[in-house]
């Protein structure tokens, strides 16, 4: 997975080895180009198994964590009434 700092836009972060857990949010990077720290989160999909990151400035509210949307088919994780066992139709 990959992701650009979000306030240089420059500095992509490598994770090449896929140590970082996935649907964590992740607070504590620090752009090695610019120097400014960042949040980070990794979502898999419960829908149509797509892996994205999601990168803010300062660290989302558990408001905005939750109103994460996949890129690839729109689902949000969160959204009440849905879990990992609902159809895809």
């Amino acid at each position: 997975m990959n992701f650009v700092c979000p306030h240089c836009a420059q500095h992509v972060e490598l994770d090449e080895f896929e140590m970082l857990e996935i649907d964590t949010l992740h607070d504590d990077f620090h752009c090695a180009r610019c120097g400014e720290t960042f949040a980070a989160y990794i979502n898999d999909c419960m829908h149509c198994a797509a892996e994205q990151t999601f990168v803010w400035k300062a660290v989302p509210t558990e408001a905005e964590l939750a109103a994460v949307a996949c890129d690839s088919c729109g689902h949000v994780n969160s959204a009440p009434g849905r879990d990992e066992h609902d159809s895809l139709f």
